[in-house]
């Protein structure tokens, strides 16, 4: 980004926490001031995933932009874990206004039909066995279907999806996924 506001005798490669003051604020106001302008000129929406790994300059333009919101044709929409909790997250929602989704875990009977909308047929006993351990998290429900079944470890029929292990453990690829999601 650096780069592209101001050409490529500033700190070249370095991270947005680790430049100078008088840059990382140019930056911050080079952002804000585009998505200004931007936002006067048309709607706009600025979507943000894993809130909670955000880093300080950036919360820092967030937080502005929260501020703005009434003024300009500027939606943000944010998605955060609970838990860690972003450091600005009270910054960000003293905004007005704010209106806060939370997602509940998918009862049993909708991660049934994730699954038979992924696979066609509806999950058999030991695929709902595996399915409860998502405990409701449709990201895990889906990477079940998809670990059990590049492993080889899922036969679907058109009556019905069944596990064809025996084990009850989770698949490596599985574990791997969840653990790169986590990270």
């Amino acid at each position: 980004i650096v780069q592209a506001l101001f050409g490529s005798d500033t700190d070249q490669g370095a991270a947005p926490g680790e430049l100078g003051g008088s840059t990382r604020f140019a930056v911050q106001e080079a952002v804000i001031d585009a998505v200004e302008r931007l936002a006067t000129r048309r709607p706009v929406v600025l979507a943000i995933d894993d809130l909670q790994w955000v880093d300080p300059p950036s919360s820092a333009v967030l937080a502005a932009l929260c501020r703005r919101t009434a003024d300009l044709a500027l939606l943000i929409v944010a998605a955060t874990r609970p838990h860690p909790a972003p450091a600005t997250f009270a910054d960000l929602t003293a905004a007005d206004p704010v209106d806060t989704v939370v997602l509940h875990p998918l009862d049993p009977a909708a991660v049934e039909q994730l699954a038979l909308g992924a696979l066609g047929a509806r999950p058999g006993p030991r695929l709902r066995t595996h399915l409860d351990r998502a405990s409701g998290n449709p990201f895990f429900a889906t990477e079940v279907l998809r670990s059990l079944r590049d492993d080889g470890e899922l036969t679907v029929d058109p009556a019905r999806a069944v596990v064809d292990t025996r084990s009850d453990e989770l698949p490596p690829t599985l574990r791997q996924a969840i653990l790169r999601r986590l990270r």
